[in-house]
């Protein structure tokens, strides 16, 4: 260094030059930066205005756009997260309702380990075309309503990513540019070995509410030099991004070895319960089914009512957060009529209640919100659903808040799902790296 600095000093006007040179950088990486039209610029990020989504994305699909699926492989119960550079495919399924299918724009970002964007442009991360097309579609051999499906899987011979990390897909609209939707996805290396516990905690005073302590232990490669500082480790349950929690202890005793907790104040609840919805074939999946019909347009399912700590049965699955509805042509739409009745006293009439499931991409929607019927005493909602498995919840939004736990009963095992992640802070490129990417269930 000092033979360096003593170098550049008896340089004439090095300086002036030099400062020319980094001037020029500047401009041409500004230039390189400029921000495509219907994508986003580097300041952006995904968060949302609630404070606990489930996630990531801002918003969900316009009302035309349903039955959203991102899964690897054929996998349609897995987390959206497959290796760098393997023989792994992601494949994104969705219906667009009508009978005059439109065509699509495809663009990919990068994102920090926190979800706003990278400052990498996409000729970094991106080998190929910048941006895609989705243009087959397979019309529905059904009406009322009538739809397209549409299937794009990536990366593909026009999209290959360089770097892992975290990631969002963007459907735009082909004419317009606008932005549909976007869902978040995960590109990993596998560098490292990572092993988990779940340490199962019972609060000594208040009501008896399992909660999920998870420790990770994580033996990283020989080129991370302090593991202290360019190491993020984040845990999420049950596939909610929007939810992950940054294991804020850290134990680095053994060498060559980065431990990590949360803490109890910040455990995950440990039997996180979901209500199920079976309408895998109009008509005749009548479990829970109080009503069928199939005169109206679309046809109406009116379920039976869920009752508040009364009729959550416990399951050892679960379906995954996109649900599994049927990718046939001819698997229909129907309005699903919902019903909850809340104890007396438990949640005032007025209560903000909202119903979130793999059919609004668990987002709260003013579509999906739960109105107080003085006629028959109970809690109302509909959801416009196809054909197939989900799972779904009530939740009570206050002051900007998703309450998820006061609906349910908490007394049912219920198997869950984590997911661990490992960032590493690259000191060249200043991006984070998803180091390594590893999922299990409880027992």
């Amino acid at each position: 260094m000092f033979l360096k600095a003593s170098f550049i000093n008896k340089i004439p006007h090095f300086k002036s030059v030099l400062a020319i040179i980094c001037l020029k950088l500047v401009f041409i990486a500004c230039s390189m930066t400029e921000v495509i039209p219907g994508t986003f610029s580097s300041s952006a990020d995904f968060t949302s205005p609630f404070q606990n989504n489930f996630s990531i994305q801002d918003s969900q699909p316009p009302s035309q756009i349903r039955s959203v699926q991102l899964y690897p492989g054929e996998n349609r119960a897995g987390m959206p997260a497959i290796v760098l550079g393997g023989n792994n495919t992601l494949t994104l399924r969705f219906d667009q309702l009508g009978t005059r299918p439109d065509m699509f724009r495809v663009r990919f970002t990068h994102h920090n380990s926190d979800w706003s964007v990278s400052n990498l442009i996409p000729g970094f991360y991106i080998r190929g075309q910048e941006s895609d097309v989705i243009v087959e579609n397979e019309p529905s051999n059904v009406q009322n309503p009538a739809y397209s499906h549409f299937e794009y899987t990536f990366p593909n011979r026009n999209i290959r990513f360089l770097v892992s990390g975290n990631y969002m897909i963007h459907i735009h609209d082909y004419n317009s540019d606008e932005r549909l939707f976007s869902l978040p996805f995960l590109l990993h290396e596998e560098r490292g070995a990572i092993s988990t516990e779940i340490e199962s905690l019972y609060p000594t005073q208040g009501p008896s509410l399992l909660m999920h302590q998870v420790f990770s232990e994580y033996h990283y490669p020989n080129f991370v030099n302090m593991p202290n500082i360019d190491l993020e480790v984040f845990f999420v349950q049950n596939q909610f991004l929007g939810r992950k929690k940054l294991a804020d202890q850290t134990d680095m005793s053994r060498a060559g070895v980065f431990r990590t907790h949360i803490t109890r104040e910040n455990a995950f609840p440990g039997r996180y319960e979901f209500r199920q919805l079976h309408i895998n074939r109009l008509g005749t999946d009548t479990r829970n089914v109080l009503e069928f019909r199939p005169e109206t347009i679309p046809p109406r399912v009116i379920l039976d009512r869920d009752i508040v700590n009364l009729n959550v049965q416990p399951r050892s699955e679960r379906q995954n957060r996109f649900g599994s509805p049927r990718n046939d042509t001819e698997a229909r739409y129907a309005s699903v009529h919902f019903e909850l009745e809340v104890p007396y006293r438990e949640l005032d009439t007025e209560a903000d209640i909202f119903l979130v499931g793999p059919f609004n991409n668990w987002n709260i929607s003013e579509r999906n919100r739960m109105q107080f019927s003085d006629e028959i005493g109970r809690f109302t909602g509909s959801a416009l659903v196809k054909e197939g498995i989900y799972d779904y919840k009530y939740v009570v939004l206050e002051d900007g808040i998703i309450d998820d736990l006061r609906l349910d009963a908490s007394f049912a095992d219920s198997r869950q799902e984590y997911a661990v992640l490992v960032y590493y802070r690259d000191p060249q490129e200043q991006f984070d790296r998803l180091l390594h990417y590893y999922s299990f269930h409880t027992q």
